[in-house]
């Protein structure tokens, strides 16, 4: 993760801190209650706000109150304030009825398909220069 990124997110963490979404045990150590999910898909989430906080010197502590938590269960448990914070994808309703921090955390990919290649294949690939390109090739 890049200096930028890691600055933002300990000023998005800091900012939570003020509006009262998190808890500190003692000054250099931080308590998260955070969702996941059975996909493992808040690990991502899970190790940026890790790595970034740990670059400033805060040693984080997650907690996770289950292994799974629906998106539905998330947003009535931060808002009962079981969990410290959530994520989610950014909308105008969203944004009004909760403190949002406008930080892209994964640059717009939320959405996007990517294609993977396997080992060895590259060179079916080579020619390939657009969508026109690809689906030809089939």
């Amino acid at each position: 993760m890049g200096t930028f990124m890691k600055k933002l997110v300990i000023r998005a963490i800091l900012s939570l801190y003020f509006v009262s979404f998190v808890s500190f045990s003692d000054e250099a150590d931080l308590v998260l209650y955070l969702p996941s999910q059975k996909d493992n898909g808040h690990a991502y989430y899970h190790e940026l706000l890790y790595e970034a906080l740990e670059a400033e010197g805060v040693h984080l502590h997650i907690v996770v109150p289950d292994r799974h938590i629906p998106q539905k269960r998330v947003i009535k448990m931060v808002e009962n304030d079981r969990l410290s914070l959530m994520w989610l994808i950014k909308t105008d309703e969203r944004d009004q009825r909760y403190p949002s921090i406008d930080i892209g955390l994964t640059d717009g990919l939320i959405g996007k398909r990517v294609m993977l290649v396997p080992k060895g294949g590259q060179r079916h690939f080579d020619g390939i220069k657009g969508l026109s390109d690809l689906q030809d090739s089939a």
